[in-house]
């Protein structure tokens, strides 16, 4: 120690440089870890707020997060009949962006069932959805407040309520409306287009779509077992909630790792 000591004497300077240079490493590395760490609560964020069991969309696709997935709307109703299935909900899921105070506002929709899973666990102030047309929750971070409103489409939203913490991978806040709402600002066309569809005679037509549908099991049953059966339909593909969550982080986090 006294050896020590005399040298931390003799080269104060450059003691300090050293302590510096090692205090800046450190900190370096603790920063790329938190911010790793960070991407990857946002990426899970959404996959883990159904608290699902099992994620069934479009066959060959990989989930509403890594890529796009359009089923039939009654695909609810057959996941629900199957032995295990507790209950079932099917989800929407939009990118929108709104202006809002002078300037823009860019936030993720989640369309989903009242009462159903794919909804926000909790809310920390105002209420949840409590009619099935033009009211929203959306995260805090959005800036909004019980009783604003804003534009989505061509409908005026009124904010019902408030959750924390609900954003997407790319840290866009999310906002809850009901499933009809979101497949009416998915699916409706512009009146310009909307009329070029009624003169092709196709109008109305793949509206009743979803993204996917998210399923909680009974505790005696795998998940892995309910998923085999759904993938025997061949136009669905089922990934239970490990497997959704090892695509968002060895894949949509990756590059950004």
């Amino acid at each position: 120690m006294n050896l020590a000591y005399r040298d931390i004497r003799h080269n104060t300077g450059r003691f300090v440089l050293t302590c510096v240079g090692l205090g800046m490493l450190l900190g370096v590395v603790l920063a790329m870890i938190g911010i790793y760490r960070g991407l990857v609560a946002d990426a899970l964020t959404l996959v883990c707020a159904p608290s699902a069991d099992l994620w069934i969309v479009e066959a060959d696709r990989r989930g509403p997060f890594a890529e796009s997935s359009r089923i039939p709307g009654d695909t609810r109703e057959a996941i629900e009949r199957i032995h295990g299935v507790v209950v079932a909900g099917s989800v929407n899921y939009q990118s929108v962006d709104v202006p809002k105070a002078g300037g823009r506002l860019r936030f993720q929709v989640i369309g989903y069932e009242p009462g159903r899973p794919g909804g926000p666990e909790t809310l920390v102030s105002g209420r949840p959805l409590a009619k099935n047309h033009y009211e929203i929750v959306a995260d805090r971070s959005t800036g909004l407040a019980p009783g604003d409103t804003l534009m989505l489409g061509r409908n005026r939203f009124t904010v019902s309520g408030l959750t924390a913490g609900q954003v997407t991978s790319a840290g866009d806040p999310v906002a809850y409306v009901s499933l009809l709402d979101s497949q009416k600002l998915q699916f409706d066309l512009a009146p310009p287009a909307a009329r070029i569809e009624i003169a092709r005679g196709v109008s109305g037509a793949g509206k009743d779509t979803v993204n996917a549908v998210v399923a909680r099991l009974n505790n005696n049953v795998r998940a892995e077992d309910i998923a085999q059966t759904v993938r025997r339909w061949k136009h669905l593909t089922a990934l239970t909630q490990d497997e959704q969550v090892t695509i968002l982080t060895g894949s949509v986090v990756q590059r950004a790792r």
